[in-house]
This record gives C-alpha cells, structure tokens and sequence, in this order.
C-alpha cells in the first residue's frame, strides 16, 4: 500500500517549495508562491490563501485564488459560515487547543451525508461543484494568522493520504514565514520614515553607516542587509559600531527610539506655521 507514501521525488519538491516560500518578500508574493507549490504538489480543482489579521477566522481578509473561479465569494465573505454550526462542523478548533498548525480533509472531520445537508455545501459548495475540502489553519506563536484551503469537485475526488501528509508538511512553513512577514510589517508601519540622506545629516553618519541605520529601522536582518549590500559580515559590523558612537545608542531599541524622536522632531518643525510677510 503506496497510498501515502512519499518518494524521494516527492522530498526533493518538498523541499524546493519550501525553498520558494521563504523567499517570498511580502505577504501577496507568499500567497501566490504557496498556491504555485501546491498546485504542482497536490492537484485540486480550487484553491484559497486567507490571510486573517485579527487572529480569528471571524474577520478573514479577501482571499487569494488559484484554479477554477471562486464563484459566491462575496456571499462567503459577508455571510455568517465562519461561526455557528457550519463552523464547527467544517474548521475545527484542534490547531486553536494545541497551538499549532493542523490539516485536515472535510471527510475525516465529517459524515458525507451530513456535509451534504450543511448550509455552507448547499449555499456556497454545490453551485459551483465543490464537493470535497482540505484545509490547514495556519498558527505562528500561539496566533491564528491564516487559512490554506483547497476543494476538489465529486468527479475528481477525494484528497488522498499522499496528499494530506505533503500538505501536513508544507503548511507549517508556509505558516512560519506567513507570521514573519506580518510582524516585518506591523514593524514597518510603525517604525520611523526618514531616508538615509534625513538619517546622514541628523547625526553625522557616512553614507555607507546611514544606509545601514536606514534598513534597520525598517526591520530588516542582519544577513539581509549584508546580501542586498554587497558586504562582508565584519564590514557590517564594523559600520554599525561606528554609527552607534556617532548616534550615541548601544542596542537596536535604542536606536529604534532615537530615530522616532528625531523623526518626531522633524514633523514638528514641518508644522510650524510660516510668517505671513506684514509687518506690524
């Protein structure tokens, strides 16, 4: 019984799709990527990539499509299918309990004679020929951050245990960069604006120093300011030093907070009404 078996051919794609989706740079990028893989991976007739920004599946954000066209979404997205019964029934609460990532098939969750006579199949499945779901509820640190769903229609068939186990597999990663591209970007949004020209002539760096300054306070790493500067890790090192003296601040926090005050300070004195020009 080969059924869910895995081949080294099989590894060896595993392990380039994960490839793939940890170099996705921004959240749209990592949907369209995760989607890609699957669709080599795991044959469906539809699949979906909900992102969820509150940590709940009650609020999810418009989802990116691959396959088949995802008809009545409007009517999913502002119906009431994720809570209540058809919420209980179709995305189970084991990934909440245990805090990690799970997959599931509808089919090992439920009865097909009572998945036919649920508001969500015969509202939002059957119209469009879904007859069969496998979906993975996405967790990074404690935190629901998105869902991966696949369905396939009755003719095609049921996900197999091959399937489910290179799915099982591939969400975690897709979960883990998911979450990190999300704090990059709540970080982003937060984190001071000012330009590395703003940064060089505030606290008298190098261009090289308020480069480098510049990146971190969008949350970038180490390794990925070294790659996308062309420089060698001591050279990194050796600037930063340099522009920590010069900024007098010793911790990433510290510079962070020295930045927003100076970014602060700036807003200020762009408010600062102008003379009207009379003389009095």
């Amino acid at each position: 019984m080969t059924q869910g078996k895995l081949f080294e051919r099989d590894w060896r794609s595993l392990l380039e799709a994960i490839l793939r989706i940890n170099s996705a740079t921004d959240i749209a990028l990592l949907q369209r990527i995760s989607l890609e893989c699957l669709r080599a991976l795991v044959p469906s007739d539809q699949y979906a990539f909900f992102i969820s920004r509150t940590g709940t599946r009650e609020a999810l954000g418009e989802p990116y499509i691959m396959g088949v066209e995802a008809k009545y979404l409007d009517k999913f997205m502002v119906g009431d299918y994720n809570t209540g019964e058809d919420a209980e029934t179709f995305f189970s609460g084991r990934h909440i309990l245990s805090h990690n990532t799970e997959t599931s098939r509808d089919s090992d969750q439920i009865p097909e004679d009572y998945l036919v006579e649920t508001r969500i199949y015969k509202e939002i499945y059957a119209p469009q020929g879904i007859h069969y779901g496998m979906r993975s509820s996405l967790m990074f640190r404690r935190k629901f951050v998105g869902s991966l769903e696949l369905f396939n229609s009755k003719k095609r068939g049921d996900y197999t245990d091959k399937q489910l186990e290179i799915m099982t597999l591939l969400a975690p990663h897709i979960a883990n960069r998911l979450g990190l591209l999300m704090d990059a970007e709540s970080r982003s949004n937060s984190s001071p604006t000012l330009v590395p020209e703003e940064i060089k002539e505030l606290f008298h760096l190098t261009d090289r120093e308020a480069e480098i300054v510049s990146m971190l306070s969008t949350g970038a790493e180490d390794h990925t300011i070294i790659n996308e500067l062309y420089i060698s890790g001591s050279t990194f090192k050796k600037h930063l030093y340099n522009a920590y003296k010069k900024m007098g601040v010793s911790s990433r926090t510290q510079l962070f907070n020295t930045l927003l005050a100076a970014k602060s300070n700036s807003a200020k004195k762009t408010k600062r009404p102008r003379p009207n020009g009379n003389l009095s």
